[in-house]
């Protein structure tokens, strides 16, 4: 886990102190990035998170598809939150999230980048609790 993800995800949360930071990140862990954690509610916030650190989330993304042997497409696609709950398929292309992913900041689709800066947060507070 990269440490400048890792702050990245404590300075959009603004915990008052390193306690609370673990806090919430177990709540993120029990509950799940879409319950709701300050920084991480609007869309207009993830997106502009995603875009500050979408390096980081890339590479945080590859790690995660080279343990699983799958690619970053499919997994991107598997995501809850861009799945249709009726046919439990992906709401998104490989095109459009790789748009998302390496494309033009002007090119996110915001629904995608919400997605990826809430993988962000749920990573990070996996990893971190797991580990602390």
């Amino acid at each position: 886990m990269n440490q400048k993800l890792i702050n990245a995800v404590e300075k959009q949360l603004q915990p008052d102190n390193k306690e609370e930071f673990l806090n919430i990140l177990r709540d993120v862990v029990r509950d799940g990035a879409d319950a709701g954690f300050h920084g991480f509610i609007y869309t207009n916030e993830t997106v502009k998170f995603y875009l500050k650190n979408r390096k980081l989330i890339r590479a945080e993304l590859s790690e995660l598809a080279d343990d699983m042997g799958n690619g970053i497409f499919k997994i991107v696609q598997s995501f809850g939150c861009l799945t249709d709950r009726r046919t439990n398929k992906s709401d998104y292309s490989e095109e459009e999230i790789a748009q998302t992913l390496f494309g033009k900041p002007s090119g996110v689709d915001p629904q995608i980048a919400n997605a990826l800066a809430w993988f962000a947060l749920e990573e990070v507070a996996r990893y971190l609790t797991e580990e602390g």
